[in-house]
């Protein structure tokens, strides 16, 4: 196993750099920012990797980046994120692709939404309790919108 993760990471890395946003995303990071949101990326990717990512792909609207590079301690990285931005999880909406971004929202009290052009199917995320699904850039747009609205 450990072969396989070293080939994984090593081709993984090699192909960063041509990942694209997802499209209709640009216009709705845009949207979401002019409704005065703050937008964060909190991974378990590398700094330089989600760095890489958002200077290829020209994201303007991203207020902090959040990088633990550790993959089972997501729930960690959102209690330093909430403190260090005094807020309470029900003031957070997550975007998840993964259960473990669920899982990890879970135990943060922090409203997970799972989008489906993501890393895992919606079967693999099953176990999770997450708030909201989105199938679409413009879905998981009216989503936030709404909860900003309810919530502002």
């Amino acid at each position: 196993i450990p072969f396989l993760v070293k080939e994984f990471l090593s081709l993984y890395k090699s192909q960063i750099g041509s990942v694209a946003l997802v499209a209709g995303m640009e216009s709705i990071l845009k949207k979401i920012n002019g409704l005065g949101l703050k937008i964060a990326i909190i991974s378990s990717n590398s700094l330089i990797t989600i760095k890489n990512f958002i200077e290829n792909n020209k994201i303007p609207h991203i207020a902090d980046v959040y990088c633990s590079g550790r993959i089972f301690s997501k729930d960690r990285l959102m209690k330093k994120f909430l403190k260090d931005k005094k807020l309470v999880g029900h003031e957070v909406i997550y975007v998840c692709d993964e259960l473990r971004d669920i899982l990890a929202c879970n135990k943060v009290q922090v409203k997970p939404i799972w989008v489906s052009w993501g890393f895992e199917m919606k079967e693999a995320v099953k176990g999770g309790d997450f708030f909201y699904s989105a199938h679409t850039p413009e879905e998981l747009y009216a989503i936030i919108k709404t909860e900003h609205l309810l919530y502002p």
